[in-house]
């Protein structure tokens, strides 16, 4: 009874069209209905093009790592160690991406 009474005293959830409106203007709201889009439209790719897509993101978030790593080095920062780890388990991900994707490729063909 003392739950019911404590649920009841709750406000009820907002309409998904009341909560989409005032998520317009939060970046986080943004930012996950971006990933929602992204990941749904990634379900219907084939097993190569994810491979391929996952291949892709992880050459650019080498990139970037690689970037910061230079940056931090040329710094003095005490990041550039945990960077230069992140880019050898980054480089590592992605030579199996290439395998998966190479072994996916072979398959097709």
């Amino acid at each position: 009874d003392k739950l019911r009474a404590e649920l009841a005293a709750l406000p009820s959830a907002k309409p998904e069209a009341e909560a989409e409106a005032s998520n317009a203007d939060d970046p986080a709201a943004q930012a996950i209905a971006r990933a929602l889009a992204a990941r749904n439209a990634n379900a219907e790719l084939s097993k190569t093009d994810k491979a391929r897509n996952a291949v892709t993101s992880l050459e650019k978030r080498i990139n970037k790592t690689q970037q910061k790593l230079d940056q931090a080095q040329a710094d003095g920062d005490d990041n550039a160690a945990i960077l230069s780890d992140t880019l050898t388990k980054l480089q590592s991900k992605l030579d199996d991406a290439r395998q998966a994707l190479d072994a996916l490729s072979q398959e097709e063909d």
